[in-house]
C-alpha cells in the first residue's frame, strides 16, 4: 500500500506551551449582586432588600445587565464587589460593553462607578472616592462617553463592542486615574488622565491603612437604557509542548517562541470572542483534492515540476473537550517547519540533481517557497506565517557534468600517442641521417 506522504491523515504537532492570556477581571453571571446594600449602618454589612436590576446569561460568553424598573428617581443596576486589591500597586479593570443606538435610545444613559473602599469599614458604602463613567445617547446618532465631569472622552457613532479600561493608583493623598475606551480589537477611541481627591474620607488617608488594601466596586447606576451587554473574559491556556515527545508525523515545529506567537496571534484574530480555555495545535492533513490554482502556477513557473502531494496545514483552536472552534490563519510571526521528504519518491537518477519546492495557496495568493535540504537529504525546512493549502513539488535536471561532459580524460591519451608518434618519427630520421 502506498505510504501516505505527509504522515497520518490527521495529527497534532503538539505545539505547546503553558501560556496564560491574562484577563484583568473574569466577570461571570454569578459575580454580579442584584440586591442593594444598606447605607445606614456603617458597622454592619447588611442588605436593604431593594432589587437593583437583573443579571442573566445569553447562552455564550455574555452577561446581560438590566436596571431596575423604577419610573422616578435614580435607577440602579447590578454591581460587583472585589477584595484584596492593593491600591499602591495599582488597580486595573476592563469591561467589554456593547454600544449602539440599538442599545441606547435618544437621551438614555448608564453610569459605571468604580469605587475605592476603606477596608476599615465592612459596610459596602464605606468608600473613599469613586471614578464615574457616563455613557449617553445625546442626539439619536452619537453616543458620548465622559468621566467624572472632566468632559467628553469619546464620541461613538458605530455600533459594536467597546472596551472600558481603568488604571488606578494611589499617589500621596490623591488617586491617579487613567481611563481609556477602545474598540474590541484595540483601536483607541478616547483617553482621560486625571487625579481625584478623597470624596468620602472615613478613617483618614487611605495610605494610613496598614494593609494598603481596599475594596473595589464596579456597578451600574442611573441606568435608563433597557440593556447593557457585558462580555466576560477568562484565561486562555494553550497546550503543553514536550519537545522530547515524538509523534509519527512528517512535520515538526522548530521555533523556540511558538508559545508567544500562538498567544499573540489568537488574541489578534479573535480578541475576547471566547471565555473558555482553549487548546491550540498545528495539524497537518493529507488532502486528495487537487488545488487547481497551485497546479496552474506550477505549470507556468516550474515547468517539468512534479507535484508529489497536497497538504492542509492548519492551526486549530479547540475547547477543553477538543471540539473545534476556529482556525488561526495568520500568525504575528513566522514559525519554522521541518518536513520529512517522502520515502516513496523515486530516487534521483545518475547524472541528475533534484530541487524541491513548497507551494502555498493562502486565500487565493500563491507563493513558491524554496526550502533548505538537510545534510542527510531527508528533511526540508521552511518558515511560514500563513496556513492553508500546501503542495510539495520537485524537479530533476541534468548536472553540469552530464550536460557538458568533461572529455579531458579521453583527449589526453590521444595527445600522448600523437606526441610519441611524432617523436618516434623524428628520432628515426636523425638516426638514419647519421649512418649515411
Amino acid at each position: 500500500m502506498k505510504k501516505i506522504l505527509w504522515g497520518v491523515l490527521a495529527f497534532g504537532l503538539l505545539l505547546s506551551v503553558t501560556t496564560n492570556v491574562k484577563a484583568l477581571t473574569n466577570y461571570k453571571t454569578k459575580d454580579w449582586q442584584t440586591i442593594m446594600p444598606t447605607d445606614t449602618q456603617e458597622t454592619k454589612d447588611t442588605l436593604s432588600g431593594k432589587t437593583v436590576g437583573n443579571v442573566s446569561p445569553d447562552g455564550s460568553n455574555k452577561t446581560i445587565l438590566t436596571g431596575n424598573d423604577e419610573e422616578n428617581g435614580m435607577k440602579y443596576g447590578p454591581y460587583i464587589t472585589g477584595d484584596g486589591t492593593t491600591v499602591k500597586d495599582g488597580i486595573n479593570e476592563e469591561l467589554y460593553i456593547a454600544l449602539g443606538t440599538d442599545k441606547l435610545e435618544y437621551g438614555e444613559l448608564f453610569e459605571i462607578s468604580l469605587s475605592l473602599k476603606d477596608s476599615a469599614y465592612p459596610n459596602h458604602f464605606g468608600y473613599v472616592n469613586e471614578v464615574n463613567v457616563q455613557t449617553q445617547n445625546v442626539n439619536g446618532t452619537e453616543i458620548k462617553v465622559g468621566v467624572n465631569g472632566v468632559g467628553d472622552v469619546a464620541t461613538i457613532t458605530e455600533s459594536g463592542i467597546y472596551k472600558y479600561s481603568w488604571s488606578i493608583k494611589r499617589n500621596e493623598e490623591k488617586t491617579h486615574v487613567v481611563f481609556t475606551i477602545s474598540t474590541e480589537d484595540g483601536i483607541e477611541k478616547g483617553k482621560s488622565e486625571f487625579d481625584i481627591e478623597d470624596k468620602f474620607p472615613k478613617s483618614g488617608d487611605i495610605q494610613d491603612i496598614t494593609d494598603n488594601t481596599t475594596m473595589r466596586w464596579l456597578w451600574f447606576c442611573n441606568i435608563k437604557a433597557s440593556q447593557v451587554e457585558l462580555i466576560s473574559k477568562q484565561d486562555i491556556t494553550v497546550n503543553d509542548y514536550d519537545p522530547n515527545n515524538t509523534m509519527d508525523s512528517s512535520v515538526k515545529v522548530e521555533s523556540d517562541n511558538v508559545s508567544q506567537i500562538l498567544k499573540e496571534s489568537f488574541l489578534k484574530q479573535f480578541g475576547s470572542k471566547y471565555n473558555t480555555d482553549v487548546n491550540i495545535n498545528v495539524e497537518a492533513k493529507e488532502t486528495k483534492t487537487v488545488d487547481e490554482e497551485i497546479k496552474k502556477v506550477v505549470a507556468e513557473k516550474l515547468k517539468n515540476a512534479k507535484i508529489v502531494e497536497y497538504l492542509d496545514i492548519n492551526i486549530d483552536v479547540m475547547d477543553s473537550a477538543n471540539k473545534h472552534l476556529e482556525y488561526i490563519t495568520d500568525l504575528t510571526e513566522a514559525i519554522k517547519l521541518n518536513v520529512e521528504i517522502p520515502k516513496n519518491i523515486p530516487a534521483v537518477a545518475d547524472g541528475y540533481s533534484r530541487k524541491y519546492y513548497i507551494i502555498r495557496n493562502h486565500e487565493g495568493t500563491i507563493d513558491i517557497i524554496y526550502p533548505t535540504v538537510s545534510k542527510d537529504g531527508k528533511i526540508l525546512s521552511f518558515s511560514s506565517d500563513k496556513f492553508s493549502t500546501y503542495a510539495l513539488a520537485y524537479t530533476d535536471s541534468k548536472t553540469a557534468e552530464a550536460s557538458n561532459p568533461d572529455t579531458s580524460d579521453k583527449l589526453l591519451p590521444a595527445i600522448l600517442i600523437i606526441a610519441i608518434s611524432v617523436l618516434g618519427v623524428g628520432c628515426g630520421y636523425l638516426i638514419k641521417k647519421r649512418f649515411q
